[in-house]
């Protein structure tokens, strides 16, 4: 008689395996040969499992390869630019080094008296002892701060990790914001990578030095009325829109939070919005006070570097806090509504 056994090996069906069992073959008993049939069967079915997991592993491989191709392809690469040459470009000249690179302005060298006495316009103990510095050579600024626009292109092409949220404010030539200080420095690294010239973050005595530009007071601006004509402050129209408990400036500029940047009056730089709008990251870490800090300019990178140093004031600050020489510390990863930042290029 015949006998079919379907053979089932980890669930899969592997072959429908006929043999039938004559009383006599070859000379060998019947219960012989069933006795052993059944070991070399199953010695054969071992065998096409084997090769089976064996095609199987090698077909997975293969498409994992496969897909690891087709996502290289994907990628958006950062396109090489020609950069522009500003080594010839008196100060107060403008240039950009890429379509999406934000628009910089030559810095002269000079110097200037960096800090502010305890107590003079409110100023804090943090914030001195004053001293001369140098800035040696000319070097650019970004014109405005950095802005969403700027940050998106860095995230098209895979070269920004973050994308901030807006806090519905709106993108585009706003500051972007909701960024940590490593974020920032993400952002210079590509505009460094992409152009073949160094961006990086302002120190905190270059900041200082290009608020001010050749100024010695406290602000832009004489009274706290005329704060809206250079910047956007914790205003009437702020504070009808918001809940903080300190004192607004007297006078209205029309953004309740932070403001496009360019949109009010310049300085003597040229810069656009260097107090108010959002606080701006530095290089530095933070230290209490100036005692032992470079002349040159440079950025400290001793301290407590789990903080940096955040200047200018923002939307949302008392007039006390927008000041030149106002600093104030920040965790190096927080990210918030009210600080954004731009960029220093060298020039060489």
């Amino acid at each position: 008689m015949m006998s079919m056994k379907a053979i089932l090996v980890s669930g899969t069906a592997i072959a429908a395996v006929a043999f039938a069992i004559p009383a006599q073959s070859d000379g060998l008993p019947g219960a012989q040969i069933a006795q052993s049939g059944p070991t070399a069967k199953q010695k054969e079915l071992e065998r096409l499992e084997t090769e089976r997991k064996r095609k199987e592993a090698e077909a997975r491989k293969a498409a994992a390869a496969a897909k690891a191709k087709a996502a290289r392809k994907t990628v958006k690469r950062t396109p090489k630019v020609r950069r522009a040459d500003a080594r010839g470009l008196p100060p107060g000249n403008t240039f950009r080094d890429c379509s999406t690179c934000p628009e910089m302005v030559v810095i002269p060298p000079g110097s200037y008296m960096m800090g502010s006495n305890p107590g003079q316009d409110g100023a804090a103990k943090d914030e001195g002892p004053p001293r001369n510095v140098s800035i040696p050579k000319k070097f650019a600024v970004s014109r405005n701060e950095i802005t969403f626009d700027d940050w998106d292109a860095c995230v098209k092409v895979r070269r920004c990790n973050h994308r901030p949220a807006d806090e519905g404010w709106g993108r585009s030539s706003r500051p972007v914001i909701n960024v940590t200080w490593r974020d920032a420095l993400q952002y210079a690294e590509w505009l460094s990578q992409s152009t073949g010239v160094r961006y990086r973050l302002l120190s905190e005595a270059e900041w200082e030095y290009v608020a001010r530009a050749g100024q010695s007071g406290s602000r832009n601006w004489q009274g706290e009325g005329n704060a809206c004509q250079y910047a956007s402050v914790y205003d009437k129209v702020g504070e009808s829109a918001n809940t903080f408990k300190w004192k607004a400036h007297s006078c209205s500029d029309g953004f309740p939070q932070s403001a496009p940047v360019g949109n009010f009056l310049a300085n003597g730089f040229g810069l656009y919005d260097m107090l108010g709008n959002v606080w701006e990251w530095t290089a530095d870490c933070w230290n209490p006070s100036y005692a032992g800090a470079p002349a040159n300019g440079a950025a400290r990178n001793g301290g407590d570097c789990s903080q940096r140093v955040v200047r200018g004031g923002s939307w949302g600050d008392k007039p006390q806090d927008v000041r030149f020489s106002d600093r104030f510390p920040v965790q190096a990863r927080i990210r918030t509504s009210n600080i954004g930042f731009r960029v220093a290029r060298e020039i060489r």
